[in-house]
């Protein structure tokens, strides 16, 4: 399998498309428990499959565009592993935005989006 290096990496949301430095992404569906007591002493929990669900978090560096993006805002969200290889969702609503200031280093940020529709997978 080929190796795929980090620096092809981006996101894009609303206007800001530069200072992110990582990406990560909780893809998702949520599960249900089904076990009752027939099932019996040595058997395994039974599971159904519920409700499709992700979370993206994206990180960088604080700068002016950072403005434009403001918790409760909804925009397509775009988060690319490498040239080609995206995942898109339209819809996305940012959930919270936590910037870092610190005396030794720049000022970092910390946004967490949740979905607005269904995320487009990288084929």
């Amino acid at each position: 399998m080929a190796k795929v290096h980090g620096k092809g990496g981006a996101v894009s949301y609303k206007s800001k498309t530069t200072g992110f430095t990582s990406w990560s992404l909780d893809d998702g569906i949520d599960t249900e428990d089904t076990t009752d007591f027939a099932d019996g002493a040595n058997s395994i929990h039974g599971f159904t499959t519920g409700l499709y669900n992700y979370t993206a978090t994206c990180e960088g560096m604080w700068d002016a565009a950072n403005v434009a993006i403001v918790a409760g805002s909804s925009a397509t969200l775009t988060l690319t592993i490498a040239s080609g290889k995206t995942y898109t969702a339209t819809g996305v609503i940012c959930k919270s935005i936590k910037p870092k200031v610190a005396a030794d280093s720049s000022v970092r940020v910390t946004y967490e989006f949740i979905p607005g529709v269904a995320l487009t997978r990288p084929s």
